[in-house]
C-alpha cells in the first residue's frame, strides 16, 4: 500500500486540480495492479500528523516554506517523497527564498510557468520539472465540467456582473494582517516593509472606489445582480457586513470557473481570474489599476480598464494564448497535460507504507491535538474550505469516492 498526501490551502481554487492529479495517480496504479491511497486534507492539519510521522509517505505541497522544512526532513529520513508546485499561474515570488527555500529537500519541484522553471532551476532543488499547472487542465474542461453549476447560477442570479476580489488585507480574517507578515519574517529590510505598507494603503483607497462602483452598478438596470466574490483569504463575514445595506450580493462558494462562465461581465483589481477569463475567451475589466499594475499579465489580458467612477478605457490585449508564460504544449487543447506529468512523477516516487502505523499516527495525533483541530475547523479562515464540497468536485471528475468528510475538508481516495 502506498500513500500520498495532498494538503490544500484554498479549496475553491485548488480542489478540482488536485483531484484531477488523484484521478491520474489512481489510473496509473491500476495499470500496475497496485493500490495508492490519496488523502486530501487542510494544509494546517498535515503538520499535526507529521509531528509523529515515522513511515514512508509522499506529499505534494504548495510551497517549500521554512516553517514546513523540519517535517520535510522527517519525510526524507523515512524514505518518503516531497514535491511542491507554485499554485499561482504566474509566479510573483520566485525571488523569495522564504517561499521556495534554498535547501535540497524536495524530491522534485513542479514549475507552472517558464518564469518558475528558470527561477527554480537556479536554486539547490533536486529536480525541476516544467509541468504547467493542473488548474489549466481543469480550465480546458470547464465548460463541460461546470455545465450544471453554470445553469444553476444563471437561473438564480440572472444576468449578473461578477467582481472577483483580492482585498485580503483590507478585508482580512483576524489572524491575517501586516503584523502576521512581520511574524513570518518575510521582510528583509525596513524599506521593503514600508514599500508594502504604502502599497496596502493604495489598495485600501482602491477598495473604497470599488465599493462605490459596485453599489452604483447594482442600482442600475444593466445587470440583474452584482456579485462580490471574496478572495479565499478574505473575511466573508466582514464582506457581508460591508455590503449589508446595498444590493451587492456577497457569495463565496465552489470553483470560480463556474462563476466566470455564468457571468455577463467580469471585474477585478489584478486577479488571476482575469487570466482564466481570458483563456476562456471571456472579457475582463480591470477596476482602478495602480501604476504598478500596468505591466502585469492580469492587466494586459483585460479588455478594458476603469480609472475613475465614470470613465472606461478600452485597450488592445497585448498577449496571446501562446505567450503568456505557460508551457506551449499546455496551450493546445490537452485536458490532462499537467496532471499527467505530476501524477506520473509522484507515482514513480511512491514507496510502500506501513498503513497500520500510519493510522495509529493519525489517531494519536488527532487525540493529542484535538483542541487545535477543533479551532481549525471553526475558524472563519476555513469558510471557503467548508463551501467547497469535495464530493461535488469528485462527482464532476467522475471519481468514485471511497471516504469523504466534506465539512472537514478531508477526502480519502483509493
Amino acid at each position: 500500500m502506498k500513500v500520498v498526501f495532498f494538503p490544500l490551502e484554498n479549496y475553491s481554487r485548488e480542489l478540482d486540480a488536485r483531484l484531477l492529479i488523484v484521478k491520474q495517480v489512481t489510473a496509473t496504479a491500476l495499470q500496475y495492479n497496485e493500490t495508492v491511497i490519496s488523502i486530501l486534507l487542510p494544509k494546517n492539519l498535515l503538520p499535526l500528523i507529521l509531528l509523529l510521522h515515522c513511515t514512508s509517505v509522499s506529499v505534494l505541497h504548495k510551497t517549500l516554506q521554512k516553517k514546513f522544512r523540519p517535517f520535510i526532513s522527517k519525510i526524507r529520513r523515512c524514505h518518503g517523497s516531497y514535491y511542491f508546485i507554485e499554485e499561482e499561474y504566474f509566479d510573483r515570488f520566485s525571488d523569495n527564498s522564504v517561499r521556495f527555500g534554498s535547501d535540497d529537500l524536495c524530491t522534485a519541484a513542479f514549475a507552472s510557468t517558464y518564469t518558475d522553471f528558470k527561477s527554480l532551476s537556479q536554486r539547490a532543488i533536486r529536480k525541476v520539472i516544467l509541468s504547467g499547472n493542473p488548474r489549466i487542465d481543469i480550465l480546458h474542461q470547464s465548460k463541460s465540467l461546470f455545465a450544471k453549476e453554470v445553469l444553476e447560477l444563471k437561473q438564480r442570479y440572472g444576468r449578473f456582473a461578477l467582481f472577483n476580489s483580492n482585498f485580503s488585507f483590507r478585508n482580512s480574517p483576524a489572524d491575517h494582517s501586516v503584523s502576521s507578515l512581520d511574524t513570518e519574517q518575510i521582510f528583509t529590510s525596513a524599506s521593503q516593509r514600508e514599500s508594502l505598507l504604502s502599497l496596502l494603503d493604495l489598495h485600501s483607497k482602491r477598495f473604497d472606489l470599488v465599493f462605490s462602483y459596485l453599489t452604483s452598478l447594482s442600482k442600475s438596470s444593466k445587470f440583474d445582480s452584482v456579485i462580490y466574490r471574496p478572495h479565499p483569504n478574505e473575511s466573508v463575514s466582514r464582506a457581508l457586513a460591508i455590503f449589508k445595506d446595498t444590493s451587492v450580493i456577497v457569495v463565496s462558494s465552489e470553483n470560480v470557473l463556474s462563476w466566470i462562465l455564468a457571468s455577463q461581465a467580469i471585474y477585478h483589481c489584478g486577479c488571476t481570474t482575469a487570466i482564466e477569463a481570458y483563456l476562456l475567451q471571456n472579457r475582463a475589466i480591470f477596476l482602478f489599476p495602480l501604476t504598478s499594475d500596468f505591466n502585469t499579465l492580469s492587466f494586459s489580458v483585460s479588455s478594458s480598464f476603469i480609472d475613475s467612477i465614470n470613465s472606461t478605457i478600452t485597450h488592445s490585449i497585448s498577449k496571446s494564448t501562446s505567450d503568456i508564460d505557460i508551457p506551449r504544449d499546455q496551450t493546445i487543447f490537452n485536458p490532462f497535460y499537467s496532471s499527467s506529468i505530476i501524477a506520473n512523477t509522484i507515482y514513480l516516487g511512491l514507496r510502500d507504507t506501513n498503513l497500520a502505523l500510519l493510522i495509529v499516527t493519525v489517531v494519536i495525533s488527532s487525540l493529542y491535538n484535538v483542541k487545535h483541530i477543533f479551532n481549525l475547523f471553526l475558524s472563519e479562515k476555513e469558510t471557503v474550505r467548508r463551501n467547497s464540497k469535495i464530493s461535488h468536485a469528485a462527482s464532476r471528475l467522475k471519481i468514485k469516492s471511497k471516504c469523504i468528510f466534506d465539512y472537514f475538508g478531508v477526502g480519502i481516495f483509493y
